[in-house]
């Protein structure tokens, strides 16, 4: 092998090592990243995933929503539903369980789990309300969860705890049982169901 092709040889596996240790490092130094806000995010408080209710738990009037945060039908019961709130007061309570229809609202997921991410901090009906009232804005979107940070900061929460509940696998599953509840019990994939 002549001189010039050994250069060229050496070269090469000297651009190689230099880019592999370019590249451990770069792993490395993300994992340390991930690792730090993992520890930032457990110093977040957030409470337990459960069935939302709002409205006196003594009322006479409960009321079980199977609801879809992208289904339009859904909108106009949002208003319908807080009307009666309104009418009935302390004699009526509203029990909300995620219904998303996947198949045809692609957004229903996320938006679910936005609330939910919302809700471990103490702020799900707000998170709730929102969805609602800004559907237009977020239901045609490619990427809504740019949307779901903002409104997370209109309602000062904690973006970056926010950011990973919307995604955990937790809130994901807890979002994913109330929708197989609902299949399971009969309820057909229809939404609003009452």
């Amino acid at each position: 092998m002549s001189v010039k092709k050994r250069k060229e040889k050496r070269m090469w596996w000297i651009a190689g090592i230099v880019i592999l240790g370019i590249l451990i490092f770069a792993f490395f130094n993300s994992q340390k990243s991930k690792r730090e806000d993992l520890t930032y995010i457990k110093t977040v408080p957030v409470s337990n995933l459960e069935i939302h209710t709002r409205g006196n738990k003594e009322a006479p009037l409960k009321i079980a929503e199977y609801s879809d945060f992208q289904c339009p039908a859904c909108q106009y019961w949002f208003v319908k539903v807080k009307e009666a709130e309104a009418q009935y007061g302390d004699k009526f309570q509203l029990e909300f369980h995620h219904l998303p229809l996947r198949s045809i609202h692609p957004n229903a997921q996320i938006a679910a789990q936005a609330a939910e991410a919302a809700g471990r901090q103490g702020k799900f009906w707000e998170m709730h309300d929102l969805l609602f009232e800004r559907q237009k804005e977020w239901s045609q979107s490619f990427k809504p969860e740019s949307l779901f940070k903002q409104y997370a900061k209109s309602l000062d929460l904690d973006e970056r705890r926010f950011a990973f509940d919307m995604e955990s696998d937790e809130v994901k599953s807890f979002v994913n049982k109330q929708r197989d509840e609902a299949v399971a019990s009969g309820i057909e994939l229809s939404t609003p169901t009452f």
